[in-house]
């Protein structure tokens, strides 16, 4: 998927959230400084979706079991033109109103649809 962002054939978006728990990981595993050089790149690969209010009344007001995945959901949706979330954890998605997609079912999809 990067690749296809690498090459302008997908648009990859990320929420403000993602950057933020993403950080916490990688300084985790690598430090702070290569922690902000790997968002640094992903930053030229990923337009950032903002959470903000709506995003947040949204999240609260929501069937979600996981309140974090309601905030990527809301902040997908208020995105505009996504056409599916990508995860590794779709079972937390049940209610999502946007198609939620391991990345091999989305690339399939892709591939599926250049037949």
């Amino acid at each position: 998927m990067f690749a296809l962002a690498e090459t302008g054939e997908l648009t990859i978006c990320a929420s403000s959230l993602s950057f933020s728990s993403l950080y916490y990981i990688l300084r985790k595993l690598k430090g702070h400084d290569d922690a902000l050089s790997l968002l640094r790149k992903l930053k030229l690969l990923a337009r950032v979706s903002a959470v903000a209010d709506p995003e947040i009344q949204s999240a609260l007001a929501s069937s979600f079991n996981d309140f974090e995945d309601a905030i990527q959901h809301f902040a997908a949706k208020a995105e505009g033109g996504v056409t599916a979330i990508v995860t590794r954890n779709k079972g937390d998605y049940a209610t999502s109103e946007i198609p939620v997609l391991s990345a091999d079912e989305f690339l399939a999809s892709r591939e599926r649809a250049r037949e």
